[in-house]
C-alpha cells in the first residue's frame, strides 16, 4: 500500500472518487484545485509522520 496518492477526481475510465474507496475506502485528506503546493506539502509530511507513528 503506498504512503501517498495524489490523483484527480476526474479520471478517464474511473473517478478519483471510486479510486480513493478501492484504496482505503475513503481518504484522510483532499484538496480542490487550485492546490497551493506549501498547503499540500504541508499536509503530506502532517500524514506521513501520523503513519510513521503508527
Amino acid at each position: 500500500m503506498p504512503d501517498a496518492v495524489l490523483l484527480d477526481l476526474q479520471l478517464p475510465d474511473l473517478s478519483g472518487i471510486e479510486v480513493c474507496r478501492r484504496l482505503r475506502a475513503g481518504a484522510n485528506a483532499y484538496f480542490t484545485k487550485p492546490i497551493r503546493l506549501p498547503d499540500l506539502i504541508a499536509e503530506l509530511n502532517r500524514l506521513l509522520a501520523a503513519r510513521q507513528a503508527e
